[in-house]
């Protein structure tokens, strides 16, 4: 075993130990990714806890898109909820507190009914909510400049789920947004929060590809994305942090793309990362497990590697 995949190993044992006293949605968040890359079924009950309650919030979300009133109310708690913390966050919070905050709600129900269809749930709550959004006019978030600068990472995920879920497709539109506001500038002129935006988001575009690891991705139609990885990996590991570093490593491995060079870098400044009193990658400076785990699950698919995605899992059995 090479030392990368030890290291993956010690961050593994470490959340499998304490898995269950973490939040339900980190639990299921770890398992799942583990899941879709060893297929074991060992992984699959704490990914139906946390689906339980992602049922009874897709009937919440559907009486609040019934009434215009809700949309108001429920938008501005998820504004509320964007943090102080960061130059990032400050700037989110401006462009929302102007314009477009049902966004936040839009998109996040879209995460939860796309996650549904993933696992094979079938619920009459779900259509309902897509024959909803179908009728809403949604382009004008998907074409807004300061949006995709703010929350571009979002609105992939988001466009996407509107594709998969058959509601309506804004990809080409939105890509030529993206390429536009992002890989038309001199990245000297991105302060490193807009930097971080900007690689966070371009690794997205192959993830949600992927439908997060569940199916290998075209290299060919990523070129343009691997190609700037790998002309900046440098700067992307100089100006960024681990949850983006491990995430582009990951896009290379989706796309079954073969630099090893880019690899060895990834994976090194990863295992440089891990704190071995704790037994696992911290998220700067804040080092609660839960916090961490995302940045985790990500160092953990890289270092240890890939060989095999599996779709899933099919919950249709655990939920009626």
């Amino acid at each position: 075993m090479d030392k990368y995949k030890k290291v993956a190993e010690l961050i593994k044992e470490t959340y499998e130990k304490n898995l269950f006293t973490l939040k339900l949605e980190c639990q299921s968040h770890f398992s799942r990714r583990i899941y879709r890359i060893s297929g074991q079924k060992r992984y699959i009950q704490p990914i139906v806890n946390s689906y339980q309650c992602i049922e009874i919030q897709i009937e919440y979300f559907l009486k609040v898109l019934e009434n215009k009133k809700y949309i108001t109310i429920e938008s501005q708690k998820e504004f509320k909820k964007i943090p102080n913390t960061s130059k990032k966050d400050m700037y989110r919070k401006k462009i929302f507190s102007k314009k477009h905050k049902e966004i936040l709600l839009f998109a996040c129900i879209l995460s939860k009914i796309d996650s549904c269809q993933s696992s094979n749930i079938k619920k009459k709550d779900r259509e309902k909510i897509i024959f909803i959004l179908k009728k809403k006019s949604l382009k004008k978030y998907f074409t807004d400049n300061e949006l995709i600068k703010c929350f571009g990472t979002q609105l992939i995920n988001a466009v996407y789920s509107l594709k998969k879920l058959k509601i309506i497709d804004y990809i080409k539109d939105f890509t030529t947004e993206y390429k536009e506001i992002f890989m038309d500038v001199d990245d000297k002129m991105l302060e490193d929060f807009e930097y971080q935006n900007k690689i966070y988001g371009l690794t997205h575009f192959i993830l949600v590809e992927s439908d997060y690891y569940q199916k290998w991705v075209s290299k060919k139609k990523f070129e343009w994305i691997l190609d700037y990885f790998y002309l900046n990996i440098n700067q992307i590991i100089k100006r960024t942090n681990s949850d983006i570093i491990a995430e582009v490593g990951l896009c290379f491995m989706l796309c079954r793309s073969k630099q090893d060079k880019i690899l060895k870098k990834v994976k090194e400044y990863l295992a440089k990362e891990f704190n071995s009193d704790l037994g696992y990658i911290p998220r700067g400076e804040r080092k609660e497990l839960g916090i961490s785990e995302h940045t985790n699950i990500i160092a953990y698919m890289v270092l240890n590697g890939i060989k095999r995605l599996y779709a899933g899992p099919d919950l249709s059995k655990f939920i009626e």
